[in-house]
């Protein structure tokens, strides 16, 4: 976390129970560094910490948590920067 400083961004990812090294690296997370976190509930913990939050229901079957929502969701967010990052350095 030293590394990561002013503008960058941490995306943190947890479901219920939410993981305590997951929060805890969102606590101190320094400031002016921006902070996504998907999650699924509106009362997450991750919340309090997050410039942006997705929160998403994954569907649950017998304590089995299908991951796909969460991850065609992570997968858009990086097809959409990297698509951005592109046409930045097009401008340039």
């Amino acid at each position: 976390l030293n590394q990561v400083t002013e503008g960058h961004v941490v995306v943190a990812i947890s479901f219920s129970p939410y993981a305590s090294e997951t929060v805890n690296i969102s606590k101190f997370v320094q400031k002016g560094v921006k902070q996504i976190s998907i999650t699924d509930s509106q009362i997450s913990p991750l919340l309090a910490f997050s410039d942006i939050a997705f929160v998403i229901k994954e569907a649950q079957v017998l304590g089995f948590r299908s991951q796909c929502s969460t991850m065609t969701l992570v997968q858009t967010l990086a097809i959409v920067l990297g698509l951005e990052k592109e046409k930045d350095k097009n401008t340039k």
